[in-house]
């Protein structure tokens, strides 16, 4: 692995994995609507055969999820149908270890404000049929599956079908596997402070390169879902602009930051939210490049993660920070050891008011740098 590419990952595993978790929920009103986010990855088993992994993230106040792991499997105008086998339910509510589950029992309508993780799994083989018929497709393969209703929580406009897709370009990859996403979706921001967030998309099964852009949230195939107002794929948050600035600027690296960021390298989504209500959507998709013949870098797959952000007022906290340097150059072959900085800030109050303890913070990684260790001191 190239050097640059090794940083990238470490960088992405510690922004996405050093947090602060205050319990920040509150009761609201059930919603029959209860879709928060989805994303698609598959595995390469042997050449044209793979399995494909299908999560949904649904909100606990919500109905039930059932009879979700339906795919659709796309070239051009020619579809095939899978179902696939629901493999687990699992609650994935960033709580503290001590906080009772906001999402029992399982996969029932209005328990709490909590998210459940459900994974339907199985396997796509193009050597046989049903799927042999679109083996020799000239173009990617597109892997779909889609939900009716998006979360009735949303605040800035996206509702509907739930869809999302993955693709797979069997002509130039037929034993290619997609990044895996390695952080859980469930993004928490607080209002008015600085937000750092990263899927850990990672491809330590093939070492491709991968890029990172905003995409358009969808409600079928070529079927885009609308914003309201002034939002947009590119701009889904109410973000903090000092003086006369907006949208489209940005700049990641102020104190705090200012306008809505995606760095096209690594992932980083970076924001200051200043609306403390809000419920958006945002997808982020994941490009997996690599060389052919020539040389010539080429779009091998696709990966798509459609997630929910949820913005709440966090009185009395201060946000965990990773301080840089955030990037290093190494010669291939030699040993490289660096610290990773933190820092968590009480929060001290205003006198009568007594210092509250210090918060718990934990620090931790995806273990992205294959043959590297991570120790916590």
């Amino acid at each position: 692995m190239k050097h640059y590419d090794m940083v990238k990952l470490l960088k992405k595993s510690v922004l996405a994995l050093l947090f602060f978790i205050p319990i920040l929920f509150s009761a609201q009103k059930a919603e029959a609507t209860h879709m928060m986010g989805a994303d698609i990855t598959y595995q390469a088993i042997d050449s044209l055969k793979f399995k494909v992994t299908l999560k949904w993230y649904r909100d606990c106040l919500g109905i039930a999820l059932n009879n979700a792991g339906q795919i659709t499997v796309r070239c051009g105008n020619t579809t095939r149908t899978i179902t696939l086998t629901r493999a687990s339910i699992r609650e994935i509510t960033p709580l503290c270890a001590t906080a009772a589950s906001r999402c029992s029992p399982t996969n029932t309508y209005g328990t709490g404000e909590g998210v459940e993780e459900h994974t339907y799994t199985g396997t796509l083989d193009f050597n046989i049929a049903p799927l042999s018929a679109l083996a020799s497709c000239s173009g990617r393969i597109i892997i779909s599956g889609a939900i009716n209703a998006r979360n009735g929580a949303i605040t800035t406009g996206p509702s509907g079908t739930l869809y999302t897709d993955a693709e797979i370009d069997l002509n130039k990859a037929p034993t290619n596997s997609s990044p895996a996403l390695t952080s859980e979706p469930i993004a928490i921001l607080c209002c008015d402070q600085p937000f750092y967030f990263n899927n850990g998309a990672l491809d330590t099964a093939n070492f491709d390169s991968l890029s990172y852009e905003w995409a358009n949230p969808l409600r079928g195939y070529n079927q885009t879902t609308q914003y309201s107002g002034s939002f947009s794929y590119q701009n889904p948050f109410t973000a903090y602009y000092p003086g006369t600035l907006k949208f489209p600027f940005n700049n990641p690296a102020a104190n705090p930051p200012i306008g809505v960021y995606l760095d096209p390298l690594t992932g980083d989504i970076v924001v200051t939210p200043t609306d403390c209500q809000q419920v958006t959507v945002a997808v982020i998709k994941v490009t997996e490049w690599r060389k052919n013949a020539s040389g010539v870098y080429e779009i091998i797959g696709i990966t798509r993660r459609d997630l929910q952000f949820l913005v709440k007022s966090c009185p009395g906290n201060k946000p965990p920070e990773v301080k840089g340097p955030y990037s290093y150059s190494v010669c291939e072959g030699n040993q490289l050891c660096f610290n990773v900085e933190t820092n968590d800030d009480p929060f001290v109050p205003p006198p009568p008011a007594p210092t509250p303890a210090p918060d718990t913070v934990v620090i931790s990684w995806n273990g992205g740098i294959p043959g590297a260790t991570f120790t916590v001191a």
